[in-house]
C-alpha cells in the first residue's frame, strides 16, 4: 500500500535548511531585480509621464488590487492543490506570470500611464501569488519552530547586505542610464532563474498513485475530510473578534500617513541630490535596515508578544521626529539609518504577530488577509502622505519644506491614537512568553479559540 503525503507532519531540521536556502535565493534575485527598475520606474514617472506625488501615491492604491486578494488567492492554495501541490503550483504560476508582465514592458514601445499601470497589475498578480505560496511555507515551519522571526529576518538581511555593497550602485547607474524597456528585459531574465527555486519548498505532494481503488477511496474520504476541517477552521478563524480586532490595530498603525513618495520629491526638489546621489543613499538606509535586522534575528526567539505590540507602536512613533532633521547630504545619512533601523524592527514587529495569528493549516489565508490589509493600508498611507505633502506644500503655493514638516507632524499625531486599540486585542498578544516557547504558545492560542 502507497502511503499519501501530506504536510501534517512537524517540519524536519531538513526542511528549515531548504527554507534558509530558499529565503536567502529568493531575497538575492528579487533584489537585484528592484535595484534594476525600482528607481527607473520612479525616474519615468517623475520625467515622461510627469506625474505628480499624489498621482503617483493613487497609482499605487490601484496597483495594489493584487495584494488586496490575497485572502482569496490564499484560500485556494489552502483549499486546492493543484497536481498534488498546495504550494509550489501557485509559486511556478505567478512567476510564469512576472516573467510575461516584464517581458510585454520591455517589448512596449510607448509606455502611457494606463499601458504602464496595466503591465505593472500583471506583474502584481503574479508577485502576489509568489508571495502567497513563500508567505505559507515561511509561516507554516516558522510557527512550529518558533523561528518565523530569524527566516523573516534574513529575508530581508541579503537585500539589505546587497544594498550597503552592489545593489546601490546597480541602482544609481540603472537609473542614471538604462531606459525602462531594457530594466524590464533584465528583470525578466532575473525572474525566469527563480522559477526552478520552487522545488525548495518543502512540500509532500497529496498524491494516491500506486494504490489500490479501495485505497484510493479510503485516501480521497480522508482528504474530503481534512478539507472540511480546513473549512470549519476557517469559519471559526474569521468568526474571532480577536483577529479582527489584531487585523484592525496592523491596520492602523500601516494607514499612518507615509513618506516614501514623497521623500523622493523632498531630495529632489529641495535637497536637489540627482538621481544617482539618491541612488547612492540606499546604503546607508540598508545599514541601518541591516543593524535592526540583526538584532532582531538575534533577539526574535527571546521577545515576547507584549513586546511585540508595543514595540510595533513605539517603532512607528519614533520615526516621524527623525525626519524633521534631514536638511542636507550627511543628515539625510544619518537620518536614514535611524529611521532604517526604526522601520524594519517596527515591519518585523507586525510580521511576526500576523504569523501568530495564522492557525494551522491556514498559511495560507489567514495570513494573507492581515498580508492584504497591511497592503492596503500600506498604499492608502502613502496616499495620505503625499495628500498632506501636496496640502502643505507645493499645490498649495507653499514651500516644500512646509509641507514635508507638516505631513510629518500630522502623521506623529495620528499614529499616538493606535495605542488606544492595544488594550482590545485578544488575551494571547500580552503573553509574556518568549516566542522560542513555540509549543507553550500554541497551546495558550488553541485553549483561547476553544475556549
Amino acid at each position: 500500500m502507497t502511503i499519501v503525503k501530506n504536510d501534517d507532519q512537524e517540519p524536519s531540521r531538513s526542511d528549515v535548511k531548504r527554507v534558509v536556502v530558499l529565503v536567502m535565493l529568493l531575497a538575492l534575485v528579487a533584489t537585484l531585480g528592484g535595484a534594476v527598475i525600482g528607481q527607473t520606474l520612479q525616474r519615468f514617472e517623475r520625467g515622461p509621464l510627469h506625474l505628480s506625488a499624489d498621482t503617483v501615491g493613487t497609482m499605487a492604491i490601484i496597483l495594489g488590487i493584487p495584494s488586496y486578494i490575497q485572502p482569496f488567492l490564499g484560500a485556494g492554495s489552502d483549499l486546492f492543490p493543484i497536481l498534488g501541490y498546495r504550494r509550489r503550483s501557485y509559486f511556478i504560476i505567478g512567476y510564469i506570470i512576472e516573467v510575461i508582465g516584464y517581458v510585454i514592458m520591455a517589448r512596449s514601445q510607448h509606455l502611457t500611464y494606463g499601458s504602464l499601470v496595466g503591465i505593472l497589475l500583471v506583474i502584481g498578480f503574479g508577485g502576489t501569488l509568489v508571495g502567497v505560496s513563500m508567505n505559507a511555507v515561511m509561516v507554516r515551519i516558522g510557527n512550529a519552530t518558533g523561528l518565523f522571526g530569524s527566516m523573516l529576518a534574513l529575508q530581508s538581511v541579503v537585500p539589505y547586505l546587497l544594498g550597503l555593497t552592489i545593489a546601490a550602485n546597480v541602482q544609481a547607474y540603472s537609473a542614471q542610464y538604462l531606459s525602462v524597456e531594457t530594466c524590464a528585459l533584465i528583470v525578466a531574465g532575473l525572474l525566469a532563474l527563480r522559477i526552478p527555486m520552487a522545488f525548495l519548498i518543502p512540500e509532500r505532494p497529496i498524491s494516491h498513485r500506486g494504490m489500490s481503488e479501495e485505497h484510493k477511496r479510503q485516501a480521497k474520504a480522508a482528504d474530503k475530510i481534512k478539507n472540511d476541517a480546513n473549512k470549519l477552521a476557517l469559519a471559526k478563524a474569521l468568526t474571532s473578534p480577536g483577529l479582527w480586532v489584531l487585523l484592525g490595530y496592523v491596520f492602523y498603525l500601516i494607514i499612518t500617513p507615509g513618506i516614501n513618495i514623497q521623500l523622493y520629491y523632498f531630495e529632489k526638489g529641495y535637497l536637489l541630490f540627482n538621481d544617482y546621489t539618491i541612488g547612492l543613499l540606499v546604503k546607508w538606509s540598508s545599514a541601518g535596515v541591516l543593524a535592526g535586522l540583526l538584532a532582531y534575528g538575534f533577539l526574535s526567539p527571546y521577545l515576547t508578544m507584549r513586546s511585540l505590540v508595543w514595540g510595533a507602536f513605539l517603532m512607528d512613533c519614533a520615526s516621524y521626529p527623525a525626519w524633521y532633521f534631514m536638511h542636507g547630504l550627511w543628515a539625510a545619512r544619518i537620518i536614514l539609518v535611524i529611521t532604517g533601523f526604526f522601520g524594519i524592527l517596527y515591519g518585523m514587529f507586525l510580521n511576526t504577530l500576523a504569523a501568530r495569528a495564522t492557525p494551522k493549516g491556514l498559511e495560507g489565508t489567514i495570513y494573507s488577509l492581515i498580508a492584504a490589509a497591511i497592503a492596503f493600508a500600506g498604499n492608502l498611507s502613502n496616499k495620505l502622505g503625499t495628500f498632506l505633502y501636496d496640502y502643505f506644500g507645493p499645490k498649495s503655493h507653499h514651500s516644500i519644506i512646509h509641507g514635508w514638516n507638516m505631513s510629518l507632524l500630522v502623521g506623529f499625531l495620528f499614529t499616538v491614537v493606535a495605542c488606544l486599540f492595544i488594550p482590545l486585542l485578544p488575551a494571547w498578544t500580552k503573553s509574556n512568553l518568549p516566542l522560542k516557547a513555540a509549543k507553550e504558545i500554541e497551546q495558550a492560542e488553541l485553549a483561547e479559540q476553544t475556549g
